[in-house]
């Protein structure tokens, strides 16, 4: 088989390749070279052929780039950039795309399917564009919580009490304290008045959230919901990270891939449970975290769970590991089109109701 694999290592400003070319006769031959990033259609993309397999690492661009590049090619792989082989020790933009071409060739060529080639999930567009917005919410909800700890120095640094979780409800009390000078005060009415911008573009931000969630993803929206404590935005969480639930071959890899799963190192009768794996997305874990009191309450099973193993466990893995059997339940919800069994039919249609949707018909 006449065949390219070609690696290339993706910059702002040029991008490197690498190309292995297998002729009919089994001979091989490399050609390489650079090309400014904007004019790689016209110098690169002429290289390339039906039979030409692609490998790029993952980047802030490398969607664009295999967007662009896919309608020309047998295939287009992007792999997680820490996974890259280096067996030199070296680290330049030609090693890399060499390196590059040489994986996407023994992948191809090997065709094994459990030789752990460390490919990326490519999202579709409506993904993509949750996950952006979930992005744009998480950097504006950070940029929230440092204005509010700046706000919180200014009172620490006059010895001034501010434990408690309801001091910003009781801030002007708190600036009325003879400590605070002018200038404090300015500073604080400051940030005030930036927090106050924030919190309005966090609430347009989550509109946006559902109203493409629901655009796109409603039957699925509709079954989360059914868990008490999940919320559409929450919902949306789960989609963004994991696109579609059939993606993934059983809940294992499922829940391994919303970091839910431990490292588990076994030797002989030798069972070692560790930390949790967390080379996958953590979006949907830190919102489930934060309804999980709620998801409890929802089930006399995990009630009984979380009282019993609380007595001899940490609440912090006891909690995970909830939130481990919630994703699973998650699952299974969503490859099977059924709702949460532990939701009667009046439950859900109310909150169906309160969330602005007609009732599913998988609900009776």
């Amino acid at each position: 088989m006449h065949a390219l694999y070609t690696g290339i290592d993706l910059h702002a400003t040029q991008i490197t390749y690498h190309i292995i070319e297998r002729a009919l006769d089994g001979t091989i031959a490399h050609r390489k070279g650079t090309v400014a990033a904007g004019e790689f259609d016209k110098r690169l993309f002429p290289l390339l052929t039906k039979n030409s397999y692609v490998c790029i690492e993952a980047t802030s661009f490398s969607r664009t780039f295999y967007k662009m590049i896919k309608p020309y090619v047998a295939q287009v792989c992007v792999i997680n950039p820490g996974s890259v082989e280096n067996s030199t020790g070296k680290k330049t933009d030609r090693i890399d795309a060499h390196n590059l071409a040489g994986m996407i060739k023994r992948h191809i060529e090997d065709n094994d399917p459990n030789d752990k080639f460390p490919e990326v999930f490519m999202p579709e567009d409506d993904i993509a564009s949750l996950r952006s917005l979930f992005s744009t919410y998480d950097l504006i909800s950070r940029e929230i919580t440092s204005l509010k700890n700046r706000i919180r120095s200014f009172f620490i640094a006059k010895f001034i009490n501010i434990s408690g979780s309801r001091f910003f409800t009781h801030l002007e009390k708190h600036m009325q304290d003879e400590r605070i000078t002018m200038i404090d005060r300015m500073q604080i009415q400051s940030l005030l008045q930036v927090i106050d911008s924030l919190e309005t573009q966090k609430l347009v931000l989550k509109k946006e959230i559902v109203s493409l969630g629901k655009q796109h993803h409603e039957a699925e929206i509709k079954l989360l919901i059914s868990i008490k404590g999940i919320s559409p935005f929450i919902a949306c969480a789960i989609l963004a990270d994991i696109a579609t639930a059939r993606r993934f071959k059983n809940a294992k890899h499922f829940v391994s891939y919303l970091r839910c799963a431990p490292r588990i190192h076994a030797s002989n009768e030798t069972v070692h449970i560790g930390a949790m794996n967390k080379r996958g997305r953590k979006l949907a874990l830190r919102l489930i975290l934060q309804a999980l009191n709620h998801i409890i309450s929802s089930s006399p099973a995990l009630t009984e769970f979380y009282q019993r193993k609380t007595n001899g466990k940490s609440k912090s893995k006891v909690r995970a590991a909830i939130a481990r059997k919630t994703f699973t339940m998650m699952y299974y919800m969503l490859r099977n089109n059924e709702i949460n069994r532990n939701c009667s039919k009046e439950l859900y249609a109310k909150r169906l109701k309160m969330y602005g949707f007609t009732e599913a018909k998988n609900a009776a």
